[in-house]
């Protein structure tokens, strides 16, 4: 499934479409095997949701906005899943909110400004909850600032 995903990431970075979509296919083949095996695993849902943002990444390369919405939207609600399941994990608050910042940028690009700055607000939500836990690493520091002068920008459109 990793793997899959992996081949799928590299393929779609460098254009090709279709056969970064085939592996996309492919991995979700081995997601369904193993949640078949192994029901309600975080980690196959983690896997799931990064195949997914794989996905919107290809679509993105090629500037299919609809297509690519579609596939962060898909993973925002199994993040979503995720963090109720495991509320203390980190790690898919962070995820969570750098998918949902290259959502918003979709959302930009096609110039759907509720949409953008209703994601990027959400993006902002998840990074104070971050630093309510304590205070923001540089680079988290660094995404907030971006964040809020997207959204600033976002507002006079």
């Amino acid at each position: 499934m990793f793997a899959h995903q992996r081949l799928s990431s590299g393929l779609g970075k460098s254009g090709q479409l279709e056969e970064s979509l085939e592996h996309c296919r492919k991995a979700e083949e081995y997601a369904d095997r193993v949640e078949k095996q192994n029901p309600g695993l975080v980690e196959t849902a983690s896997r799931r949701a990064d195949i997914r943002t794989t996905r919107a990444q290809a679509y993105a390369w090629r500037k299919q906005w609809p297509e690519v919405i579609a596939a962060y939207n898909s993973a925002d609600l199994i993040f979503d899943d995720i963090r109720k399941r495991e509320p203390k994990n980190q790690t898919y608050v962070k995820d969570q909110i750098e998918m949902r910042a290259e959502l918003a940028d979709c959302y930009a690009a096609t110039g759907l400004w509720p949409g953008a700055i209703r994601t990027i607000e959400s993006a902002l939500d998840g990074l104070a909850e971050v630093a309510s836990l304590g205070p923001l690493l540089p680079e988290e520091e660094k995404q907030r600032l971006a964040a809020l002068a997207k959204l600033e920008g976002w507002k006079r459109k």
